[in-house]
């Protein structure tokens, strides 16, 4: 399972397929600082904590079912440590020892109407400041009006 950690503070699931594993649950954090660390939080409120080495872990199959939440941080004694929500991920386990991990979807039709939200206004900001910038480039002209410039 692969991740990428955004500026934003985000950690999206790079691969979508659903995984089966047999044991331990290998992820990689792509853009993980040096030092950082992956909590993993369960719905009983269990978590583990694993040091990332090159931006990798693994995840003791014993220790995934249900939903997870997943953080990584940077543990340090600094108040600014960065941190990143990353998306939850969900195991099915079945009998025959094989288990299924795979994105958590539950939220991603909220997802999509925030991420619109934010393209529009993205989109009316951009056009504004090129609006302003039009109306600075006037002035400017206007002003440079008449003086020779080599």
């Amino acid at each position: 399972m692969e991740y990428r950690l955004l500026k934003d503070g985000v950690g999206i699931i790079t691969t979508r397929e659903p995984e089966l594993i047999n044991d331990d649950l290998h992820i990689t954090f792509m853009g993980a600082p040096k030092g950082a660390t992956a909590i993993f939080e369960r719905d009983d409120n269990v978590s583990a904590y694993r040091f990332l080495v090159d931006g990798k872990c693994k995840l003791d199959g014993e220790f995934i079912y249900g939903v997870i939440r997943v953080v990584v941080a940077v543990l340090d004694s600094t108040s600014a440590s960065k941190k990143w929500n990353c998306d939850s991920i969900r195991v099915k386990r079945f009998t025959n020892g094989i288990t299924v991990v795979y994105h958590d979807d539950i939220d991603m039709r909220e997802k999509i109407i925030k991420l619109q939200e934010d393209n529009s206004d993205l989109k009316e900001t951009a056009k504004l400041l090129t609006e302003k910038y039009t109306e600075l480039d006037t002035k400017l002209n206007k002003l440079l009006e008449g003086y020779d410039i080599v």
